[in-house]
């Protein structure tokens, strides 16, 4: 291998140095016998080498034959001892356990003599204080300064440490999740990535069964009502003020701080699959502004995100919760997610007919619009009165017969008579 730089080739001395001397390596002998040499110079020579030295016999094909039929029984007996070995599971109640023991009791306390070469790795290294102080260093979650303020594979180690403690440290969860919160709107889409996941393993345990107390780890529901206080910039509808440059510049802050913190969220439904019980309730409140055309980045994570909150137990009291709001696109939505939600829970809900009934009638509610042309009438005169200062601009953007339509829908009738 030839390499450039000498230092490149150093430091690859020193790694395969270090490797050497710790741990046990495997050389391969990679001589070459002379048979397979005189083969090769065979196949060299020849114009038409033939892909065996000589053809399987007749009998020799029949044997094989007669050995991949019994192999073919032997594999289809063992899949059927399988199912009903899994079957008997279901409908046995008195099944004998057997639990696995090891032979011998681990050695505790060893002297550093009878252990092994693993074992003596593992003792210098966690018998070393700068070690050790290094480990939890790079554990923390303390904010640092310069390249590594956020590092992912730190936080993944965090995250794993996390996960296997579960329900026992409910305080540790309702901290890390106050420290979580502010950094909900970071810039780079790694660590919201990172953030989301974690939110997965804090809301995991918060399973809300009926007649069942609440657990202590921290709820879905305070959360969310939480965000969707930073999601107004989103839900609502703000109004077009063409003359005012300083409050559109803070609003534009405000809605992309918001996106910032809905993609968050977006990434935690990702990774809900894991959870004990996808989609509480409170979480639906959020679907309606999931989907929002006028981020392309945003479109496919969002649908997902969708698929993966429908296919979650909902009982039937939380499916009125996404349906109130006001837009028609907020409303499509919802259409869109209760599809999926019906279709997942359909022997829930088709077990209640008064349940039936109330999604039927929800459907309709949400594709009803009444009053459709004064609505078209609203709209036109509120274009009109944001765009009257800088018509000549704007009226650019128009060919003209959508010009002449954009007249005769404006103009009041009385002016003709």
């Amino acid at each position: 291998m030839t390499l450039e730089k000498p230092s490149i080739g150093a430091l690859l001395d020193d790694i395969t140095d270090r490797i050497n001397r710790q741990h046990d390596t495997v050389g391969i002998y990679f001589t070459v016998s002379e048979t397979c040499v005189e083969i090769a110079d065979q196949i060299a020579q020849s114009d038409n080498p033939m892909p065996c030295l000589e053809a399987p016999s007749v009998e020799e094909l029949e044997e094989g034959i007669q050995r991949q039929r019994i192999r073919n029984v032997v594999a289809a007996r063992k899949y059927e001892k399988l199912v009903n070995d899994l079957l008997d599971c279901l409908e046995d109640t008195d099944l004998e356990m057997m639990i696995h023991a090891a032979s011998e009791k681990p050695k505790d306390d060893l002297l550093y003599e009878e252990m092994s070469e693993g074992e003596k790795i593992i003792f210098e290294y966690f018998s070393d204080p700068e070690f050790i102080d290094q480990l939890i260093e790079f554990l923390s979650l303390e904010d640092r300064k310069g390249k590594d303020s956020f590092n992912p594979r730190r936080f993944c180690l965090f995250k794993g440490g996390l996960a296997q403690q579960q329900w026992r440290v409910s305080e540790l969860l309702h901290r890390l999740l106050t420290y979580l919160e502010p950094k909900l709107t970071q810039v780079y889409k790694n660590v919201r990535e990172r953030i989301g996941s974690v939110l997965t393993y804090i809301f995991m345990i918060d399973v809300a069964l009926p007649h069942t107390r609440s657990t202590r780890s921290p709820h879905v529901a305070e959360f969310v009502t939480r965000v969707l206080e930073r999601l107004k910039p989103l839900t609502s509808e703000p109004e077009i003020h063409n003359h005012v440059h300083e409050e559109n510049t803070q609003e534009t802050d405000e809605r992309t701080q918001a996106v910032k913190l809905l993609k968050t969220g977006l990434f935690m439904h990702l990774f809900e699959a894991k959870t004990l019980c996808m989609a509480k309730g409170q979480q639906t409140n959020i679907a309606p502004v999931e989907i929002d055309e006028s981020y392309d980045e945003m479109k496919q994570d969002a649908r997902t995100c969708l698929s993966l909150m429908s296919q979650g137990l909902l009982y039937p009291e939380h499916i009125p919760l996404m349906a109130g709001n006001r837009s028609w696109h907020a409303r499509f939505s919802v259409l869109t997610y209760l599809q999926i939600m019906v279709f997942y829970n359909l022997f829930t809900l088709l077990s209640v007919n008064a349940e039936v009934l109330r999604i039927r009638k929800l459907v309709m509610q949400l594709l009803l619009d009444e009053q459709l042309e004064m609505t078209v009438k609203k709209t036109l005169s509120e274009f009109r009165r944001t765009h009257h200062d800088n018509w000549q601009e704007h009226r650019q953007s128009f060919t003209d017969d959508q010009l002449l339509v954009l007249t005769d829908l404006l103009v009041s009738p009385c002016y003709y008579a």
